[in-house]
């Protein structure tokens, strides 16, 4: 749940709009689960046993996987099969390159976001491994949540609240967002002069002279001053 809600925020801030595509999704969600392969008993050690159990036998959990080299070597890995998979499928399957790298960008997010809570974890992670030592927000382990507690349930929530609150934001993105919440003048105006579609307003009142009522949609074709 957070891995999807800080993909969706994150992209949106760095103005990528429309990443409510299934695909992008999925690759959030990958991403997010994916720290976890050194654990055999883990959803993604699971499915691949013959990656994981060596991993454990050999560095145990939460190390090279929990890592900032981790993370950067298995999204370089990733970027590298995307960039030749978007070439070998430019004639059959056309994927779009733009799609590639938010494929990209959404497992890289949902990486890191497993690393960030793991260090709220009383265990924390080895975040700058081989470094052994233990990296933990906050320092002291009475404020940091166990696994399955009820706290992580409170948490839970809460995510869930923000992770719905994210997808608009992210269907128009941050600014589009804000525009539409503040519902003025000057922010229509704005977000007018931004969109590469149409804008129809629907108006209701009166004409000056006869007092005679109208309304109706009609499509904004320029603004003059404000």
């Amino acid at each position: 749940i957070f891995g999807l809600f800080l993909t969706l925020i994150l992209l949106a801030i760095f103005g990528v709009k429309q990443s409510l595509h299934w695909s992008i999704l999925a690759f959030a969600i990958l991403g997010s689960l994916f720290p976890d392969i050194d654990m055999p008993r883990s959803v993604i050690g699971r499915l691949f046993p013959f990656i994981s159990k060596p991993l454990e036998r050999k560095f145990g959990h939460r190390t090279i996987t929990h890592s900032v080299i981790g993370w950067l070597a298995t999204s370089l890995i990733l970027s590298a099969i995307l960039i030749l998979l978007c070439i070998l499928t430019k004639q059959s399957l056309a994927i779009p390159i733009s799609l590639c790298k938010r494929w990209l960008a959404a497992f890289a997010i949902g990486y890191f976001s497993h690393l960030v809570l793991d260090m709220f974890n009383p265990r924390g992670s080895q975040l700058f491994w081989p470094n052994r030592s233990r990296d933990v927000i906050p320092k002291n382990p009475r404020f940091r949540p166990e696994s399955g507690s009820k706290v992580e349930v409170i948490i839970f929530i809460l995510f869930t609240v923000l992770l719905f609150s994210a997808f608009p934001i992210s269907k128009y993105g941050i600014t589009s967002s804000l525009r539409w919440l503040l519902g003025t003048p000057d922010a229509v105006i704005a977000e007018f002069k931004d969109m590469k579609t149409r804008l129809y307003v629907e108006f209701e009142g009166v004409f000056n002279e006869s007092k005679e009522p109208i309304k109706g949609l009609a499509e904004v074709l320029d603004v003059k001053n404000k």
